[in-house]
C-alpha cells in the first residue's frame, strides 16, 4: 500500500469517526455533564439567584437619567462592561456576521415589501401603543414597526442604528390589546436602556452557529463562548419587563403576556387564563440536580424568549414590593385616543 494510500484511508476513518460521533447521544451527554461541572454555578444564578426586587422610593419610578427605576443597577453595569468591548476583534465579528444575517430575514426593501408597516394611517391602535411607550420612557425617535411572518416567533427589535419593532403577525390573535402593550413597550425599554446592539450580537453568534455546527453542540458552545452576553440577558430581560410595566400599569396583562410568549396561543377563549404565579412557581421543581439546570440552561440560551419563568418570578415580586405606585395607574390605550398623542 503506498503512502498515499494510506494518507487518504486515514482521512476516510478520521472522517467517518468524527461524523459518527456528532451523531451519538452518548458524546452530547458526555459534553452536557462537562458543561454542568464547569458551568453549573453560572446557570444555577439564571433561576435561583435573580436580583431581589427593590422597593422605589416614595417619589415613584423615575423614567430620565441613564439608571430609571425599572432598570437594575446590576444590568446597568453589564451594559456598561460589555459596551467598552465594543471595538475588540470577537464583537467586530459579531457585529458583520449579524447585518449579514438582518440583510437576509429584515433588510428594509424585504420588509417594506413582505411586511405591513405599522403608522399613524395603517393600524394606528398598535402605532398608538408604541408613541405612547417612547413617550412615558422618554424614547424621542419612534421605531418604525412592521407586521409580518418573520423568522422570530414574537417582537424582535432590532437595528440598533436605527431601531426597527418587527411584530409577528401571530401576536395580534394570541395577545390581548393590553398584553400587545406590555410586550411593544418592553422592547422600547430595550431602545431606551441602549440594549439594541448585544441583542443584535446575540442574534449573530446565534445565527453562525446554528449555520455552523449541529444544534446540541451549538448550545454548549454560545454557553461558553457568549456567557458574559448571556448573563447580561437575562438582567436586560429582567429590565424590559419592568418598563413595560412602568407603561402599562397592568400586572395581571404583563405577567400573562410573559407566560403566554414561549406558547404563542390565545387560551383564555377555551380554557380559562394561564396563572402566572404557578407558572413562575415551576422553577423550583428543577431542584439542585447539576445536570438537570445545565440542560434546562442550555435550551434557554438559544430561545427567543429565555428565562420567562424566572422572569415571571421577578417581576410578580417587583410589582408586589412597590404595588402603591401602581394602583389607579393602568392607562388603557382608548381608539379614540389614537393620533392625539
Amino acid at each position: 500500500m503506498t503512502r498515499h494510500v494510506m494518507v487518504e484511508t486515514r482521512k476516510r476513518v478520521v472522517r467517518k469517526v468524527r461524523k459518527g460521533v456528532l451523531k451519538s447521544p452518548a458524546f452530547y451527554f458526555f459534553l452536557l455533564v462537562l458543561v454542568a461541572l464547569l458551568f453549573h454555578g453560572r446557570f444555577q444564578r439564571f433561576y435561583h439567584d435573580l436580583p431581589e426586587p427593590e422597593v422605589v422610593p416614595d417619589g415613584g419610578i423615575s423614567l430620565v437619567g441613564d439608571l430609571p427605576g425599572y432598570r437594575t443597577g446590576s444590568g446597568y453595569e453589564l451594559t456598561a462592561r460589555l459596551s467598552s468591548r465594543l471595538p475588540t476583534r470577537i464583537y467586530h465579528y459579531l457585529a458583520t456576521k449579524y447585518y449579514d444575517l438582518y440583510r437576509h430575514n429584515y433588510a428594509r426593501g424585504r420588509l417594506l415589501t413582505q411586511f405591513v408597516r405599522i403608522d399613524e394611517n395603517q393600524l394606528s391602535e398598535i402605532h398608538w401603543m408604541v408613541a405612547d411607550a417612547c413617550s412615558v420612557l422618554q424614547v424621542h425617535d419612534v421605531p418604525e414597526v412592521y407586521l409580518g411572518t418573520g423568522a422570530d416567533p414574537g417582537i424582535l427589535v432590532t437595528n440598533f442604528r436605527d431601531p426597527v419593532l418587527i411584530v409577528n403577525s401571530d401576536m395580534v390573535w394570541a395577545f390581548s390589546s393590553e398584553e400587545l402593550r406590555f410586550l411593544l413597550a418592553r422592547e422600547v425599554a430595550h431602545i431606551r436602556c441602549e440594549h439594541v446592539f448585544l441583542l443584535d450580537m446575540i442574534g449573530g453568534l446565534s445565527g453562525t452557529l446554528d449555520v455552523a455546527i449541529p444544534d446540541y453542540l451549538a448550545g454548549v458552545l454560545f454557553a461558553i463562548m457568549g456567557g458574559d452576553l448571556l448573563e447580561w440577558r437575562e438582567e436586560a430581560e429582567i429590565c424590559a419587563d419592568r418598563g413595560g410595566l412602568a407603561v402599562s400599569g397592568n400586572i395581571h396583562a404583563a405577567s400573562t403576556a410573559l407566560v403566554k410568549l414561549n406558547v404563542g396561543a390565545d387560551v383564555e377563549t377555551r380554557y380559562g387564563s394561564p396563572d402566572a404565579e404557578l407558572f413562575a412557581n415551576q422553577i423550583d421543581d428543577l431542584g439542585e440536580s447539576k445536570v438537570t439546570s445545565t440542560s434546562a440552561a442550555l435550551s434557554e440560551l438559544r430561545n427567543a424568549n429565555p428565562f420567562l419563568t424566572a422572569r415571571t418570578h421577578h417581576l410578580l415580586g417587583w410589582y408586589e414590593k412597590n404595588r402603591r405606585l401602581f394602583m389607579e395607574r393602568s392607562r388603557r390605550p382608548q381608539t379614540a385616543a389614537v393620533g392625539r398623542e
